[in-house]
């Protein structure tokens, strides 16, 4: 059954269910719905007091089938809720292609769970496929680590990628543990019922649920592995963005000292030429005698004396500054200093208050 609209809980009308209350023995709190706690994997007796009928419902990722099984006359009837018409069109198929197999209550159950693992399979398969690639991208796979460096990648799209990987496998983490736990519960039932004549085919069945089971379980290790992968990208990703902002800083931080010191470096000599402009020399159309005083080269004395002072200056007071933050550090390391200085800071303010 696949309903029009998927947001409805219960996709048929209340005539129908009355008729599979009525004529199938269906509990109307069993009836398979979407989105609901109530889709579970559980067994259920259909009549009170009447061994003969069985019920179970069965959950694959909400895709649930409800099973009622008369053992007395071998009868069987079920309802397969689905989400995607092509899956229901895959599963009428198949039992129309192996009638024999239909003698078997939990037939149809077996092929829901095999259409959903297969489903699970190429969903997998995919978020597997574009994790190695993030990290072929990063050259994890590479021999040279130049060229992990050397490549041009946008890492702010890379981002986008690895979160919506992370939030993927987070799901599928959840579907296929919950699907693991539905092929253990077919597995036990096919152990159980039933024992009529459709025993042997229960074998079959049995050995290929747990074909299903073991599938499952290798694509939920391969799921762990891009987990943790997808956590290993996002630490890398974040400490190449951090590695590339350092050395940013490494060269804006050279790039202002080199403007520092240029400045520095002809600032003194600016500042002499324009106090004593009007005494060291005079080119005014008026001037008859020297243009260049006798004592220019003082000029030039008092530019290069000037220059060296504001450099010397300059650098150590950027020695003293590093000297200082380390002596802080080194302090605060310190317990007995760190709780005399913290001492002195009280008798200060206590002297202080008094003072006032």
């Amino acid at each position: 059954m696949v309903p029009k609209d998927p947001m409805l809980p219960i996709p048929y009308s209340l005539g129908a269910v009355e008729a599979l209350c009525s004529y199938w023995n269906m509990p109307y709190n069993y009836m398979p719905r979407f989105d609901s706690a109530d889709c579970c994997n559980m067994n259920f007796s259909p009549i009170l007091g009447d061994h003969a009928w069985k019920g179970l419902t069965v959950d694959f990722n909400s895709n649930t089938s409800l099973v009622i099984y008369d053992s007395a006359n071998n009868r069987t009837f079920g309802i397969c809720l689905q989400r995607y018409e092509e899956n229901a069109k895959r599963l009428v198929r198949r039992i129309e292609r192996n009638p024999n197999f239909a003698s078997n209550p939990l037939f149809a159950p077996v092929i829901l769970a095999g259409i959903m693992v297969h489903s699970l399979k190429h969903t997998s398969a995919q978020d597997y496929a574009t994790g190695v690639n993030i990290e072929s991208a990063l050259g994890y796979w590479s021999s040279e680590p130049r060229n992990r460096e050397e490549q041009d990648l946008d890492f702010m799209e890379m981002i986008q990628f690895v979160n919506s990987l992370s939030i993927k496998m987070a799901n599928a983490d959840y579907v296929l543990s919950d699907m693991i736990h539905s092929l253990d519960f077919l597995n036990e039932q096919l152990l159980q019922w039933p024992k009529g004549p459709a025993a042997l085919i229960s074998i079959e069945l049995l050995e290929q649920a747990r074909w299903l089971r073991d599938l499952t379980q290798n694509w939920m290790t391969a799921s762990a592995r891009t987990k943790g992968s997808v956590q290993s990208l996002t630490q890398t990703i974040y400490a190449t963005l951090q590695q590339r902002d350092n050395q940013l800083n490494h060269r804006y931080g050279a790039d202002m000292r080199l403007i520092t010191a240029i400045t520095l470096i002809f600032l003194p000599g600016t500042f002499v030429a324009t106090f004593f402009s009007t005494t060291f020399w005079d080119f005014s159309p008026d001037n008859r005698g020297t243009k260049v005083t006798y004592w220019v080269y003082l000029y030039f004395v008092v530019t290069i004396g000037l220059t060296l002072l504001v450099l010397v200056v300059w650098r150590k007071y950027s020695v003293l500054k590093r000297l200082a933050a380390n002596m802080v550090q080194v302090m605060h390391r310190t317990p007995l200093l760190g709780k005399l200085m913290k001492k002195k800071q009280v008798d200060d303010e206590e002297l202080g208050k008094k003072g006032d």
